[in-house]
């Protein structure tokens, strides 16, 4: 009997239903005057309680099994086929600009910034001058059209200009380019044009040296460098437009110097197109661009130092003229070596501007042969 396959609950009462039979019909047999009458009749009320118990638990276990049947019926097939009742979530389509997947790129940057962003790869002079060497006559249409102009905004003793005439000049056979040198600070600019004549035998019919600063509005400042024992040398000279170059440039005192803005300036030399623009003015590069907003249009590349003497020079963030550039056609990197990252658009993270040190950074039109070298990779 226990061998038969059947619910327990439902074997119990099976059991105790028999035995209560048995006990039953063992007491029908058995001599009248062996048996009250009335335990037998309890008995058969027991027997009777006992079926109809039976015969409930019965019927409990067939709407059991009908349910489960069912059930089996009608979710068996999503439970076996989880492509059918649970299809896997499609990945969000990937946004790409410039066929970089935007946010892949974005985090890549980033993450590759925090880690790196006070040493060679992106802080000091050794990614600028890798980025310098890498374009040494390699830039895209360097003699601009019509009458073009170089400008170098903070010149300091010269380093560059060789470099200018080289790509830029009549040596690349830029016949009707100007360069223009700016470097108000009195010392440095002297050692400038002794540079120019004995070093890099350079006249002054293409290079044009000014000994006046450039800003956002045009007048009259006070120009301050240091004068400490680092500053023996013109070339160790560190000059600005405000205090904001260590201890020395503000116990140095300031020189009044004549303040001018590129948008007041270029109109004299009816200026057709501007190849390079490049800034590096301690801490001032942000009201330099301020101040050429209308000859932007004229301008093809911008070279321009981004750095954390922003925050207490001129008062910009980063994030700021980033976006400013943009909206006026240009499209910011920072240069890194060998590494340039993305400062544009989607591209663009707050930790740029959280961990800003000593830096620099280029901006460059879209579709441009010089925007299409720099912007391969991510």
């Amino acid at each position: 009997f226990f061998r038969i396959k059947m619910q327990p609950r439902t074997k119990l009462v099976v059991a105790a239903t028999i035995c209560v039979a048995i006990f039953v019909l063992y007491i029908s047999f058995m001599p009248s005057n062996a048996c009250p009458s009335d335990l037998v009749a309890r008995l058969r009320e027991d027997l009777a309680d006992t079926q109809q118990k039976l015969a409930r638990a019965n019927s409990e276990l067939r709407k059991a099994k009908d349910a489960s049947i069912a059930h089996l019926t009608t979710s068996a097939p999503h439970a076996l086929i989880p492509s059918i009742a649970q299809p896997t979530s499609q990945a969000p389509p990937t946004t790409t600009i410039e066929d970089v997947d935007v946010a892949a790129c974005k985090e890549k940057q980033s993450s590759r910034y925090r880690l790196r962003w006070n040493s060679t790869e992106f802080y000091s002079d050794v990614p600028l001058e890798a980025f310098w060497n890498s374009f040494d006559g390699k830039w895209p249409h360097p003699c601009g059209t019509g009458k073009a102009a170089i400008i170098d905004i903070g010149t300091h003793i010269g380093d560059q200009v060789e470099y200018w005439g080289r790509n830029f000049g009549k040596a690349k056979g830029c016949q009707d380019t100007q360069i223009f040198l700016f470097e108000p600070n009195p010392a440095t600019h002297q050692e400038l044009l002794v540079n120019m004549k004995k070093k890099y035998h350079l006249g002054q019919d293409t290079f044009l040296p000014q000994r006046m600063a450039v800003s956002n509005r045009s007048g009259t400042a006070q120009f301050f460098f240091n004068r400490g024992p680092r500053a023996n040398k013109a070339k160790n000279q560190m000059a600005s437009l405000g205090k904001v170059r260590g201890e020395e440039a503000a116990a140095g005192g300031g020189v009044d110097v004549k303040v001018v803005t590129l948008d007041e300036f270029l109109p004299q030399y009816g200026i057709d197109s501007i190849p390079m623009l490049k800034i590096d003015t301690e801490g001032f590069d942000a009201t330099v661009l301020f101040g050429v907003e209308r000859h932007l249009p004229k301008v093809q590349n911008i070279v321009y130092e981004c750095h954390k003497l922003w925050q207490t020079g001129s008062g910009d963030s980063l994030g700021h003229v980033v976006q400013w550039l943009e909206q006026r056609g240009f499209k910011s990197f920072k240069v890194g070596h060998p590494h340039f990252l993305r400062l544009y658009g989607p591209f663009w993270d707050p930790v740029y501007d959280e961990l800003l040190h000593w830096q620099n950074c280029v901006a460059a039109r879209p579709g441009s042969e010089f925007f299409n070298m720099i912007s391969k990779l991510c």
